[in-house]
Parts: C-alpha cells; structure tokens; sequence
C-alpha cells in the first residue's frame, strides 16, 4: 500500500470501517513510513483541536435559542417553496383563463356584416389613360371604399 492510498483510507480504519486486513496494511505502513504516521497524528490533532472548539462554541449558546433559530428558519423555508409553487401550479391557469376570456370578448363585439340592399356609385376618372377610380359611398355609417381599377393598354 502506497503513501496516497494510506492517506485516503486511514479515517475509514480509525472508525472502524474497514476490513481486518485493509486495517492491518494501513496500521504496518505507518509504522514504517515517518511521512504517513505524522500526517496522520497532525489529522488527529486537528480533528481535537476542532472538537474542542465546537463543543466550547456550542456551550456558550443556550439550548433554547438553538431550537427557536432552527425552527424560525424551517418556517422561512416553507414560506418560501409553497408561494412558488403554488404559484407555478395556478400560472398556466390564469394564462388559459385570461385567453379564453379575451376570445369570449372579442367574439361578441364583432359586428356581423350588414346587408346593404343597394349603394352609391361615385365614379371618377382620372387623367391617367390606363386606370379608373372607382369610389364607393354606402352612407354615412359606412366606410368610403376607393377602387383603383387598372386597364391595359392594347
């Protein structure tokens, strides 16, 4: 077992994790190899260091304030995933009902076409030899209709 490898697996041995013989190359390399065996000890060292630090931090907070900041922070979270998601079920929702409203509308302020019976012709020519001007008055309700009629020449 090489200096890396030792290196990866020496925490899995020191819990407990790995199997009798992986656990006994690991024990035999660091005790011949100076390099591996002080890694190893700076690791535990740190690995103390930090656990004495966390429980000196943790003594200081009060158990209460601990639980309250845990809990207000839950809360938050909830509040913020159901408005989201409540809002990404309803959207496409309000979206179908908002077009279906906008056609229902539209389609019953659409004047059918009247039927006129009988119009106003105005007929102009024009100075041009090949186009006629055709103007349409139906009334004063009525849109005027210009018509510009092309003749060819022969």
């Amino acid at each position: 077992m090489n200096c890396r490898e030792v290196r990866e697996k020496f925490e899995l041995v020191e819990m407990g994790g790995a199997g009798h013989g992986e656990a006994e190359e690991v024990r035999r390399h660091l005790a011949s190899c100076r390099e591996c065996s002080a890694y190893v000890e700076d690791v535990k060292r740190t690995g103390e260091l930090l656990r004495q630090f966390v429980s000196e931090e943790v003594e200081k907070v009060p158990e209460n304030a601990v639980l309250s900041r845990v809990e207000a922070s839950i809360r938050e979270e909830r509040e913020k995933k159901i408005f989201p998601r409540f809002l990404t079920r309803l959207a496409p929702v309000i979206v179908g009902l908002l077009a279906l409203a906008a056609v229902m509308f539209y389609s019953s302020i659409e004047e059918k076409p009247s039927r006129v019976a009988s119009f106003d012709v105005t007929v102009e020519s024009v100075e041009a030899v090949n186009a006629t001007v055709v103007l349409v008055n139906k009334g004063e309700d009525s849109p005027k209709v210009i018509w510009i009629i092309e003749r060819e020449e022969t």
